[in-house]
């Protein structure tokens, strides 16, 4: 926490700084449109305090238009800006800062610019709401910062093509108690159909020495029942519906249980840990 607030604060440093030591270009480019394309897998302090799913959910249907001098963003703002050319040590106000964020950048494939673009607000009666108020233009990229995370948008995909994480899922913790003698988490994979996410997990689950045993291939709503290695596990397959698929796994010190649920933005997948 007192980490985060010294960030914080090294960032309202660093826009003071941005704004009364930076000039804007005016800008005039060709109708583009970008739509969201991922969140990075860490935020810049690597604690993942704020929930990363919950910024899927918030952004993942932003399209961003810039016509001419114009930003639009439906439903959300419109307004004339121009382009902030800034380096690096800067905008971010400090060297540890900068750090942090070459570090975050990197992680995603995208080494940090010796000067950065900034896209902001013309007028500042008229500014975006955060985090739409500045925004990087990298290449076909368009990244805003909330949380700590960076919020990509591309203009080299279409809506039909959005795979925000690719096969990566965007996972959260589930809270059971401190006295409770189970764990888990949710995880959800979008644009993932319920068969498709099965096939991911039973490939991670390879590595695994219990998980292995997973079936490969599952036919829609057929429950099954394996029994491994002379009862030391034991696999139940069992369809809710066509949409929701139960696996349980029991072993001698316990139980798994995985939950997939078919959505029609993607696929959530509960893993729960139950120790006996």
């Amino acid at each position: 926490m007192k980490n985060r607030k010294l960030l914080g604060f090294l960032l309202i440093i660093g826009v003071v700084a941005f704004s009364f030591n930076s000039f804007g270009k005016q800008i005039n480019l060709p109708e583009t449109t970008y739509f969201y394309s991922k969140i990075s897998k860490n935020d810049v302090l690597h604690d993942n305090s704020y929930p990363r799913e919950d910024l899927y959910y918030l952004y993942k249907d932003i399209q961003i238009k810039i016509i001419g001098d114009t930003l639009e963003i439906p439903n959300v703002c419109s307004t004339k800006v121009h382009k902030i050319e800034q380096k690096p040590i800067v905008y971010w106000s400090s060297f540890e800062t900068e750090k942090l964020y070459n570090t975050l950048f990197n992680e995603e494939n995208l080494p940090v610019k010796e000067q950065l673009n900034i896209i902001t607000a013309l007028y500042t009666d008229k500014i975006c709401p955060q985090p739409f108020d500045e925004l990087i233009m990298q290449d076909h990229l368009l990244i805003a910062i909330k949380e700590g995370y960076l919020i990509l948008f591309s203009d080299q995909i279409s809506p039909s093509a959005i795979e925000p994480n690719k096969d990566d899922s965007i996972c959260k913790n589930l809270n059971f108690g401190d006295a409770s003698y189970k764990s888990g988490n949710t995880c959800f994979f979008p644009n993932k159909q319920l068969s498709a996410t099965y096939e991911l997990y039973w490939k991670k689950a390879q590595e695994d020495e219990d998980k292995k045993h997973l079936r490969q291939i599952l036919e829609p709503m057929k429950n099954y029942k394996d029994i491994i290695e002379k009862g030391y596990l034991e696999i139940n397959y069992h369809w809710i519906n066509i949409k929701e698929l139960n696996v349980e796994l029991l072993f001698s010190g316990g139980v798994t249980e995985l939950i997939f649920k078919q959505k029609d933005d993607g696929t959530e997948l509960t893993t729960i840990y139950n120790a006996d």
